[in-house]
């Protein structure tokens, strides 16, 4: 009955390696050969690695949300960061002097000036909130610092990248949506993006939505493969989307992970629901080996 006991336990215990190995050696959705080049697994918080916080200057968010980015939001639990979203409070002095008083508080981590890259498959898995009113992203902006200093090309949010000057970034910058969700949807249902020539008039873009079907309990992996002139979109594995064009990023890219209250999301007069989190379990980065990509591996 012992001998029987101790083999049932190394069973176990090798299983376990196994499923450890398995999530680490997780490979791209798309032939070749690949070099893991980052594996994020939010253990702890990696100051070398992240700024906590958007990367918007200003800790209140673009769109019309009507939360702060609060640093104590983020919590890790279990090899796992927690971009919590909570009713708090915050008198914010305006540049015209006037004072704005915010009542919800999320969670930002961004890798602007720290970790960029250009071409590849980054990977994130993600349990998304469900409150109402949560508008959730996983995305990239173009890195546009002067010969990587702190000093950045007319602010750091934007898709422009200024080419006539040889000291700055030269090439073809846009945002990339990797994964963004309403938490008013169907939890099923997700969408990509891309925006490029800025945010006015001229601004240009590509974008759909697609359902994945799991439980909301779920963490769902969501990937981008970036090629030249080409991108594929993948969720557990699965092809998505693809968008091919002369015109996509050719640029080094950061990474953000955020959550919104309001602003594209269903604006509300009590967000009830709160506090609840936008999690992420891992994320990763793998760029190739081999010099010519081969065609996606799926339809």
């Amino acid at each position: 009955m012992r001998d029987l006991l101790v083999i049932i336990i190394s069973v176990l215990y090798i299983a376990s390696l196994n499923l450890q190995a398995n999530a680490i050696n997780t490979i791209p959705p798309i032939g070749g050969k690949w070099k893991l080049v980052l594996n994020e697994e939010f253990n702890e918080f990696n100051p070398k690695l992240w700024s906590k916080g958007d990367s918007w200057k200003d800790p209140i968010p673009p769109r019309n949300a009507i939360n702060f980015f609060n640093d104590e939001n983020l919590e890790f639990l279990d090899g796992k960061i927690l971009l919590n979203i909570k009713k708090d409070e915050l008198v914010y002095l305006k540049k015209d002097k006037s004072k704005a008083k915010y009542d919800y508080s999320t969670g930002a981590i961004n890798s602007f000036g720290k970790f960029k890259f250009k071409y590849g498959y980054i990977e994130a898995s993600i349990k998304a909130p469900s409150s109402e009113g949560l508008w959730s992203a996983f995305w990239l902006m173009p890195d546009r610092r002067f010969q990587d200093s702190d000093k950045v090309q007319k602010g750091i949010r934007s898709t422009f990248i200024e080419s006539k000057n040889d000291k700055y970034l030269s090439g073809r910058g846009m945002e990339i949506d990797i994964m963004e969700q309403l938490s008013e949807w169907d939890h099923h249902k997700f969408s990509y993006a891309l925006h490029w020539d800025g945010y006015k008039e001229a601004m240009q873009s590509f974008e759909g939505r697609y359902t994945i079907k799991h439980k909301r309990s779920d963490f769902v992996r969501f990937g981008l493969y970036w090629a030249p002139k080409q991108l594929i979109w993948f969720a557990n594995g699965e092809k998505v989307a693809e968008y091919r064009s002369g015109r996509i990023a050719d640029v080094p890219m950061y990474i953000i992970l955020n959550n919104f209250v309001g602003g594209w999301a269903k604006q509300l007069k009590e967000y009830s629901g709160l506090p609840d989190a936008m999690v992420v379990d891992y994320l990763r980065v793998w760029q190739r080996t081999n010099a010519k990509p081969p065609k996606a591996s799926t339809n």
